[in-house]
């Protein structure tokens, strides 16, 4: 897997603030039913490789509302 970077602060994508308006999201305090991302990570796509930088999953959502 290559790591990528943010093309803003260069940090890995899963550290960076600036390009993950995700990290906004008040979900990102559950973990996530359907990628197994624990809470405070960013929602995965594809098998795992690419951080979803803009949103989180749908089940993760809903289990936030839940708690």
């Amino acid at each position: 897997m290559i790591a990528r970077r943010c093309p803003i602060c260069k940090r890995l994508f899963e550290d960076c603030t600036c390009s993950s308006p995700a990290r906004a999201l008040p979900a990102l305090t559950v973990a996530c039913p359907t990628c197994g991302s624990r809470p405070g990570a960013l929602c995965t796509s594809h098998s795992g490789t690419r951080p979803r930088l803009h949103d989180v999953h749908q089940t993760r959502t809903t289990a936030w509302r839940t708690t």
